[in-house]
């Protein structure tokens, strides 16, 4: 998710393959899609990939009809597939999330108390 512009793309598995969405602006949202869909591709090849853009224009889906092009798209893998294919794409997206922050003070730019 990008909070700045308020553009997000979500990824979900299922029987018709790996699917991004992407809701917001076309324009914005092309380096983010890619960027999902070959993170997608390098831990699932073989399995196919669907690219949906929710908004109102000509070539997106509305929202409320979301849900219902999804579960339109072809069968493409079983569910032992669909399985191992979750699987691999959460391990790659933990071990790519960012470590916690600790709070308090950072102590490689803590000052030594001054003699008085």
């Amino acid at each position: 998710m990008n909070p700045k512009t308020q553009e997000a793309v979500y990824r979900a598995v299922g029987r018709g393959g790996i699917v991004v969405i992407g809701e917001g602006s076309r324009g914005r949202l092309t380096r983010l899609v890619n960027e999902e869909r070959s993170k997608a591709k390098r831990v699932a090849s073989g399995v196919p990939i669907t690219v949906l853009y929710v908004g109102h224009g000509p070539e997106d889906v509305a929202i409320g009809d979301l849900a219902k092009t999804v579960k339109k798209l072809p069968k493409a893998i079983n569910r032992g597939t669909q399985a191992a294919v979750i699987k691999r794409l959460e391990s790659v997206s933990q071990s790519l999330a960012s470590l916690p922050i600790p709070k308090g003070i950072d102590p490689m730019r803590a000052r030594a108390p001054r003699p008085r």
